[in-house]
């Protein structure tokens, strides 16, 4: 197996990346975070700090968590809404990443160095689980004109 350079991945990442954030969940031009972001509510994170946030969710710091949350959220419902085209499993989706993040980091199974990746490769591993079980599950409209060949139970 060949392996990439990590400079070399990057250069085939970033325009994905690039067009990815071309669209909110809004459908507005994206808004790019300043250096120190912080979250509204009153966080104790001055700027973002992964290695502290990391810390913060090892230790189940609802700070933390909330931190984490607020600053990834966007970038998860974006990723997996361009991947998915629908709003609503786009939504659900970026929930369960985030509840995943909190069973696997409470079994001691989480994110050892970077959140971003960990949450990334998580999203896209449940789209891929998703687009795999519609595969397997062939769906077909019914007609509203079917009608059943014996009287419904509803009927005596």
């Amino acid at each position: 197996m060949k392996s990439v350079s990590f400079p070399v991945l990057a250069e085939w990442i970033n325009p994905w990346l690039l067009m990815l954030s071309k669209v909110t969940p809004q459908g507005n031009p994206p808004q790019r975070r300043p250096e120190n972001y912080q979250p509204s509510g009153g966080n104790k994170f001055s700027s973002f700090d992964e290695n502290e946030a990391l810390n913060g969710l090892r230790e189940m710091d609802p700070h933390a968590i909330s931190t984490i949350h607020s600053f990834y959220y966007p970038d998860i419902y974006r990723f997996a809404s361009y991947r998915l085209n629908d709003p609503h499993l786009a939504e659900d989706l970026a929930a369960e990443v985030f509840m995943r993040l909190l069973e696997a980091t409470k079994e001691g199974r989480g994110p050892r160095t970077t959140l971003r990746g960990w949450l990334m490769s998580t999203a896209s591993n449940m789209i891929n689980d998703h687009y795999r079980k519609s595969y397997r599950r062939k769906t077909e409209e019914l007609s509203e004109d079917i009608r059943a060949e014996t009287p419904s139970p509803h009927a005596r």
